[in-house]
C-alpha cells in the first residue's frame, strides 16, 4: 500500500514538473513578450516553482507519516504475538536481539524466537 502510494505521488509530482519545465521553455523561447509581460511570466513561474517545492515536501510528509502509522500499527501486532508466544512457551523475558541499549549477561542459553513469532505473525495475518 505505501509502496503504490509513493509511485502514485511520484507520477503526480512528475506531470507537475513536466507542466513546470515546459511553461519555462516557453518563457526562455518566447522572444515576442514585452517587458511586462515578461515580467508577469516569470512571477507566474516562480509561483509554480514554489508550488511544485510545496507539494513535493507535503508527499513527503504524508509518506513519512503512512509508514509511521503502519509502522505503528505493525509493532503493537507484534508485541501481541510475542506475548502469547512467550507465554504459550513460558518465557520470563524476552528481549529484542538488535536493541543496542540492552547488554545482558546470563548463564542460560539464549533461545531465539524470531521465527516462531514470523510464522505466528503471518498465520493471524493471513485471512482465514
Amino acid at each position: 500500500i505505501l509502496l503504490t502510494d509513493k509511485n502514485q505521488m511520484e507520477d503526480e509530482l512528475k506531470a507537475q514538473e513536466a507542466a513546470y519545465k515546459k511553461q519555462a521553455d516557453d518563457l526562455k523561447n518566447n522572444i515576442m513578450l514585452t517587458d511586462a509581460a515578461r515580467a508577469q511570466k516569470e512571477a507566474e513561474l516562480k509561483d509554480a516553482e514554489r508550488k511544485l517545492r510545496d507539494a513535493v515536501q507535503k508527499a513527503q510528509n504524508e509518506l513519512k507519516d503512512k509508514e509511521r502509522r503502519y509502522t505503528e500499527t505493525i509493532f503493537g501486532e507484534l508485541k501481541t504475538v510475542i506475548n502469547l508466544v512467550a507465554k504459550e512457551e513460558k518465557y520470563d523475558v524476552v528481549l529484542e536481539k538488535g536493541a543496542s541499549q540492552v547488554i545482558l549477561f546470563s548463564e542460560f542459553d539464549m533461545i531465539d524466537i524470531t521465527d516462531k513469532v514470523i510464522q505466528r505473525y503471518d498465520s493471524i495475518q493471513k485471512p482465514q
